[in-house]
């Protein structure tokens, strides 16, 4: 009788420990973590532990796109005909052997 009692508690206390681990949070990818779905996702999160945890994921997704993301931009074409390749600050008259 106690033994069972005793499993009956651990079932209930265990039941109670684990309600807040079935809500799931969503994945962060661009279409997440964009401001106005990330404020719908965040709201819809009851549990902080969660919030904190998608608020984090996010920003270290949106930290990471930031740092990877990169454009092109060609430099402005030179004429290397007018480019005067005489002109230098180091003066070779001044070297002595």
């Amino acid at each position: 009788m106690k033994s069972n009692l005793l499993i009956l508690i651990m079932t209930i206390l265990t039941a109670i420990a684990l309600t807040g681990c079935g809500e799931e949070r969503p994945y962060p990818n661009a279409e997440n973590c964009a401001p106005e779905a990330f404020e719908k996702a965040y709201n819809s999160l009851q549990s902080n532990r969660n919030r904190d945890a998608f608020k984090a994921e996010c920003d270290a997704f949106n930290e990471h796109r930031r740092r990877t993301e990169w454009k092109f931009v060609p430099s402005a074409p030179k004429n290397w005909l007018d480019y005067d390749f005489g002109t230098t600050d180091y003066d070779y008259e001044t070297i002595s052997d």
